[in-house]
């Protein structure tokens, strides 16, 4: 049985530097929540990581304020970081700046 009310509304986050996905989802009282928006919030490689972070922030509290989620979830760090182009250590601290910027966004 669900622990969150009917009708309550959840933001999911697939936080990353280069390309983010956002879904936001609608309990229904059904075994199956209600897709209500999803996006995917690419940027420029070229561009300095501040202005990725920046842009994410920014995007993440548009979709808070448009939809008013009771719980915002940001996706835990698996395994591909291993298999990674760039060092591990520079995919980990991407993904933990990501992710630090969709906090920020929570408030």
């Amino acid at each position: 049985m669900s622990t969150v009310p009917a009708r309550a509304r959840v933001l999911g986050i697939d936080a990353a530097l280069y390309a983010s996905g956002l879904v936001v989802l609608e309990e229904t009282g059904e075994d199956m929540p209600r897709i209500l928006s999803y996006s995917v919030l690419r940027f420029p490689r070229r561009w300095p990581w501040g202005d990725h972070l920046t842009q994410l922030r920014v995007q993440t509290e548009a979709q808070i304020d448009e939809w008013i989620p009771r719980l915002v979830v940001i996706e835990k760090p698996g395994k591909w970081v291993r298999g990674s182009r760039r060092s591990s250590q520079e995919a980990v601290e991407g993904l933990a700046m990501a992710r630090g910027a969709c906090l920020m966004a929570c408030g």
